[in-house]
């Protein structure tokens, strides 16, 4: 049996200056505190999908 690898997809949300309506600080942009949510954006109803890599830039100027 073999298996395709289907296209890898970037969705970029964001961006260097939206704040997300919020004030950050440092201790909430900690590699401890630091989380991310994973919402499915696919427009096909009742099909799953496998996450195998996620990548996250922070960019945070004090």
């Amino acid at each position: 049996m073999s298996l395709s690898s289907p296209a890898l997809t970037p969705h970029a949300v964001g961006s260097a200056t939206y704040t997300w309506g919020h004030t950050w600080t440092p201790s909430q942009l900690s590699s401890s505190a630091f989380q991310v949510m994973v919402t499915d954006v696919s427009n096909k109803k009742g099909k799953g999908f496998d996450l195998d890599y996620l990548g996250a830039s922070v960019t945070y100027t004090p």
